[in-house]
């Protein structure tokens, strides 16, 4: 018989102290179950080291005896929040984090104003014992016949309010009183959430859907319901806040911009929408609150401030954070880090590996620069003009070609140059979501290089000329005179020093290569020349002695047919691995 999981509920912060939650040392994060649409508990259990660590914590909680809002005791609940998940699963998901720590705040909440309700009632109490006579016992004999008749006056001028002249009557009257003013608090506070929802643009969905823009200017469809619950939080804490910029109010617009965008895509849209909202909050009572040491009630002082976030997350913030709102000029960073040693088998990788159809075919490389950029863009294209104009309308910037080289096998060509210059290469950073200062398109332009132009056009004019010597043959694999050279280049020496060395010895490589192929080359025709007359051992094998052969009768002394070139003359000839001895019978004379 299989029973429906129990619904999950965020422990208690009483629960915790009293260590009642933890007898089975369970995870206090929650699973959701496809075929119900409720929350389990994990079943995941915590271990020894954390164990250790939350004991720690709870001996100094208990010590506190009364845990307030101090951002001492807020910062140890956060870290005990995140100490209550499983490692495997729940501890990589802030969200769940934030869940029992709002409850634990709330019960803070809670307990701070029942203490001064308490206070409150004593004070009253204390106020109508005065008023009833206390002041009388206290008075000498001698002076409480005048106290008597001071009273009667007194007590006809002032009106005292009815709850304040029985103990029983001010209790009943407080309550009544209390329950009405939270009765109508609530009522308010719904309404300001309402309010905060249409002036921030937010709607009340079931589905709560990214608010983040694809790059065909469209809304996101994917949904953000793990959220809505700390959404609504965030949303009754900007109700409760004063409507102005401060502090406390941007730092929860920014938590709510980033919750209402989704994680995979569109979080670091997340400065766009905190612009938008920052023009409806009034400009003209900025920085109101610059310190504020008693928190309001109600309100954390401080919203996460060491929460558990994803590599990708820190990585957004981190950007977002560092780069202005509008700079002078683009933001770019290391596309790579520097390691020649590195970079050099990428190039040694790529030229060696075999060729695909689409590098087979021939186009454009150009390099151009951007107004206010020192900066050179390498890319690849089959019309230059039409690639401009694209860039132009999508970056909104106007580039200005330096220069454009066609070559054949092009898109090879293009990588063998970006692995050459990796060391130079360049990342342009996104602000406000948009390339360009934010004004352009939301693409991580990546080709960008910190290198002179006279070097990036050397570079792709060397490597045109390679490609024209055809170093592949027609099923794409790199000949073995052209492997053999490749192989023993290297940069790793030179890497770190100035690209000129660099050109140079890329230079030298394909000028070896180049002798070697031309001189294969002549010996191949000067074989075909020899092969017109007839056909001499001698004049193909002139490495190999004439007893490593048997005896055939053939003559092999000298070389019956004439050299193709007076250049060869004393060079020695190609090496080539011995034979087997030809049987007698198969030494015919052609």
């Amino acid at each position: 018989m299989t029973t429906s999981p129990q619904a999950w509920s965020a422990p208690r912060l009483a629960d915790i102290l009293n260590q009642d939650h933890l007898e089975t040392w369970r995870c206090a994060g929650h699973n959701k179950k496809q075929n119900f649409n409720i929350r389990q508990r994990c079943s995941n259990s915590i271990g020894a080291v954390d164990r250790g660590q939350i004991k720690v914590l709870l001996v100094d909680l208990k010590g506190n005896q009364n845990v307030s809002q101090s951002k001492y005791d807020l910062d140890q609940l956060l870290e005990l929040s995140g100490l209550l998940l499983c490692r495997a699963v729940h501890r990589k998901v802030p969200t769940q984090a934030r869940d029992i720590y709002d409850t634990w705040v709330q019960d803070i909440q809670k307990k701070s104003l029942q203490r001064n309700d308490e206070r409150l009632q004593a004070s009253i109490l204390v106020i109508a014992a005065r008023e009833d006579g206390i002041q009388k016992l206290a008075a000498k004999p001698s002076q409480r016949r005048r106290v008597e008749l001071n009273d009667r006056p007194r007590q006809n001028n002032i009106k005292t309010p009815p709850s304040m002249k029985s103990s029983p009557q001010s209790s009943s009257s407080l309550s009544s009183s209390s329950s009405s003013s939270s009765s109508s608090s609530t009522s308010s506070s719904s309404a300001t959430i309402t309010t905060v929802q249409n002036k921030l643009g937010i709607e009340d969905e079931d589905n709560f859907r990214c608010r983040g823009t694809t790059s065909k200017r469209q809304r996101c469809k994917l949904s953000n319901c793990g959220t809505k619950d700390t959404i609504e939080g965030i949303l009754k804490s900007i109700a409760s806040e004063t409507w102005s910029l401060t502090p406390r109010m941007r730092e929860l617009l920014e938590e709510l911009a980033r919750l209402t965008l989704c994680e995979r895509y569109h979080e670091d849209q997340a400065s766009v929408i905190m612009k938008s909202w920052l023009q409806v909050i009034p400009q003209d009572i900025k920085q109101e609150k610059v310190f504020d040491p008693v928190p309001n009630p109600g309100i954390a002082p401080s919203l996460f401030p060491n929460r558990l976030t994803t590599r990708r997350q820190t990585r957004s913030m981190t950007t977002a954070a560092s780069a202005p709102e509008q700079p002078s000029e683009p933001i770019f960073e290391p596309f790579w880090p520097k390691n020649g040693c590195l970079s050099y088998r990428k190039f040694k990788e790529k030229a060696s590996s075999p060729l695909s159809k689409t590098e087979s075919k021939p186009g454009w490389i150009y390099a151009y620069m951007r107004p206010n950029c020192k900066h050179l863009k390498i890319g690849l294209s089959t019309n230059v003009r039409q690639r401009m104009d694209a860039w132009k309308k999508q970056c909104k910037y106007e580039p200005v070609v330096r220069f454009q080289v066609f070559t054949k096998n092009a898109s090879r060509v293009e990588k063998l140059v970006h692995h050459f210059f990796m060391s130079e290469r360049l990342r342009e950073r996104l602000v406000n979501g948009g390339c360009n200062g934010g004004t352009g398109c939301s693409v991580k332009h990546e080709e960008w290089f910190n290198v002179p132009l006279e070097d990036a056009k050397r570079c792709v004019e060397m490597l045109k000329q390679w490609m024209e010597l055809e170093p592949y043959d027609q099923t794409g694999a790199l000949k073995y005179t052209w492997a053999a050279v490749i192989k023993r280049f290297s940069l790793e020496a030179s890497y770190n020093s100035i690209v000129e060395l660099r050109l140079q010895i890329l230079g030298d490589t394909m000028a070896e290569i180049k002798e070697e192929e031309d001189v294969k080359i002549k010996v191949e025709s000067h074989y075909t020349l020899a092969s017109s007359g007839p056909i001499n051992l001698s004049a193909r094998f002139l490495s190999i002695p004439r007893s490593g052969y048997p005896q055939t009768g053939f003559k092999t002394e000298g070389v019956s047919a004439p050299l193709a070139d007076s250049s060869l003359v004393g060079r020695p000839s190609p090496r080539v691995l011995p034979h087997a001895p030809l049987p007698r019978s198969q030494a015919v004379c052609a």
